[in-house]
């Protein structure tokens, strides 16, 4: 999956600004018009200016004060399964576009909400029942729970032959996608 953040320009007097009208305005063309003119004059390749470059130099030209960060992303390729770190759930909260309520991780999408139920959170996990683990930080009580519950028994998981196993990311199943 990709997302992607949004932003919108502002003026200098704190007005939301058209993206397409400030790319296409005179500013902006007398910027690229200035990059083609020094290209030319150091012997380099006139290159296509980026939109973040010229948003960039439009800000430090003064005929914009900044960029604000929208409140939703453009969401592509949407899986049915994903896995979604600790950080990236903290930082789409802190910046608005990702909210998780319910048991639900909600992706507010340009075109609308993209759904995943949560299936399970970061923690130690049983590899021979599934169960959530106590969490502590040496792993005394998933062994414990293996040795008690589990006793003899080879771990169905190969790759965890302790029997559990520490998950750092939610585990999550499409539910919605309303993009």
């Amino acid at each position: 999956m990709e997302l992607k953040k949004l932003y919108d320009p502002i003026s200098p007097s704190g007005e939301v600004l058209d993206r397409t009208t400030v790319l296409n305005s005179p500013a902006a063309k007398k910027i690229v018009a200035d990059f083609d003119a020094l290209a030319i004059a150091t012997g380099q390749p006139a290159e296509a200016i980026s939109a973040p470059e010229l948003f960039t130099e439009l800000i430090k030209r003064g005929h914009l004060s900044e960029l604000r960060l929208r409140k939703v992303v453009r969401v592509d390729g949407v899986p049915e399964n994903q896995k979604f770190s600790p950080k990236l759930i903290a930082q789409g909260q802190g910046e608005g576009w990702l909210s998780v309520a319910k048991g639900n991780v909600i992706i507010h999408g340009e075109d609308g909400d993209v759904v995943f139920k949560v299936l399970a959170i970061p923690g130690r996990y049983c590899r021979h029942c599934g169960e959530k683990l106590t969490d502590d930080t040496t792993g005394s009580a998933a062994r414990k729970h293996v040795a008690e519950k589990h006793a003899g028994k080879v771990s169905p998981d190969h790759e965890n032959p302790s029997g559990y196993a520490m998950q750092n990311y939610y585990d999550c199943k499409l539910e919605a996608n309303h993009g």
